[in-house]
């Protein structure tokens, strides 16, 4: 059974630019990083927290290595941290040294993990976390520290991610590491088994039901762990992953057709802007339209290539369309076209050799078999003729 140390460490990471805060600051204010209740009296969030949970040894004195203790508690539960710390509450540096002492967990070269111990010539009295080792580089958390931000110093300090300390100054100065027994850990990879691909996190398990983004690309994995391929229904969404896994995004021809993927990888459907062009993507599986379509009572075309057409005359099966600026054609009314009129009807296609009757008025237009219309107009009703209104 291994602990996750990364879990730990970004939950210090957030604990980044913390201030501890006046005697008696509320409950409200005891949680805001900074706020107006900033001060010196080491009243912190992370007292209040281990004493909600029955901590009743709390003090607001010091909290160095109470923090890294509220850490665990967060990150694994109280009898975890219990357990790695050897101890009911982790509150004393020198008592928490002299049971990892005694233990045989005291080491003089750092691992991540690690909670490095301070010595001031006569007893071990600061604590902090090792998130980074590299070289003669150890970064740590630390809390209950005058480093808070780079902008400001509080007069009490809070937490600081991350300090960078060199590894050879810790060990002149007789600074020592305690290491709790995590167990195992796992770097995170990719494992296949059988003709099945696999991500194992760093705590040994694997990502199952869910996504998981590595090197900035999206995968799924289902409940058996496995890589998904191929379309995915996921919270009333769709969407596609290649064959290696990876989540679709932008224009994809799948099935004879092309569909377009969000930024999120979801399918998208109705309305797409793309560059200058305009597409439209059908409701039901979202194949990019192509040819005449109505769409909420209006009529559009797209080109082959889905390209909206708009401020165009366009033929489609031997009649002719007024597409305006925003693609809708025309419908039920005039169109002028240099010095000629055409009448455009409530299928968008244009009239030919008919009297168009005045929505208004009794009076009827007449368009020739090319649709213009003469110039005429007559009032009676037109015998044995074909007439729009």
């Amino acid at each position: 059974m291994g602990y996750n140390i990364k879990k730990l460490i970004d939950i210090f990471k957030q604990e980044d630019g913390y201030v501890e805060k006046k005697k008696n600051c509320p409950t409200t204010y005891l949680y805001e990083k900074v706020g107006k209740y900033a001060g010196a009296d080491n009243w912190t969030k992370y007292w209040k927290d281990l004493y909600d949970i029955g901590l009743t040894n709390y003090q607001g004195s010091y909290y160095c290595i109470a923090t890294l203790f509220w850490g665990m508690v967060k990150a694994y539960g109280l009898d975890v941290a219990q357990k790695l710390c050897l101890q009911k509450f982790m509150i004393n540096c020198q008592v928490t040294y002299d049971l990892f002492k005694k233990a045989g967990q005291v080491y003089s070269t750092p691992n991540v993990g690690d909670i490095i111990i301070f010595w001031n010539g006569k007893r071990f009295h600061h604590a902090e976390f090792v998130v980074y080792v590299k070289g003669d580089v150890v970064k740590t958390f630390g809390a209950n520290t005058t480093a808070v931000t780079s902008v400001t110093v509080y007069n009490g300090g809070g937490c600081r991610f991350n300090k960078i300390y060199s590894l050879k100054s810790l060990k002149s100065a007789g600074h020592k590491f305690l290491r709790p027994k995590y167990g195992e850990q796992f770097e995170e990879k990719w494992i296949q088994i059988n003709d099945s691909w696999k991500y194992q996190l760093s705590d040994g398990s694997f990502a199952t039901n869910t996504w998981k983004q590595i090197n900035n690309i999206w995968y799924y994995f289902d409940e058996n762990s496995h890589m998904v391929t191929g379309w995915l229904y996921k919270d009333s969404q769709w969407y596609y992953l290649s064959d290696s896994g990876a989540m679709k995004k932008s224009w994809k021809f799948l099935d004879n057709k092309w569909v377009y993927f969000n930024e999120n990888g979801s399918l998208r459907k109705g309305w797409l802007q793309d560059g200058s062009t305009w597409y439209y993507l059908t409701e039901g599986d979202g194949t990019m339209a192509c040819g005449l379509k109505q769409i909420n009572r209006m009529w559009y075309y797209f080109k082959d290539n889905g390209e909206m057409l708009s401020d165009t005359w366009y033929q489609v099966n031997d009649h002719w369309y007024y597409f305006s600026s925003t693609g809708a054609a025309y419908i039920n009314q005039w169109k002028q076209s240099g010095t000629n009129f055409y009448y455009l009807g409530s299928d968008g296609a244009m009239a030919t050799d008919c009297y168009i009757k005045d929505k208004l008025s009794k009076i009827y237009y007449y368009v020739d078999k090319d649709g213009t219309w003469d110039g005429e107009m007559i009032t009676a009703v037109p015998e044995n003729s074909i007439i729009l209104e």
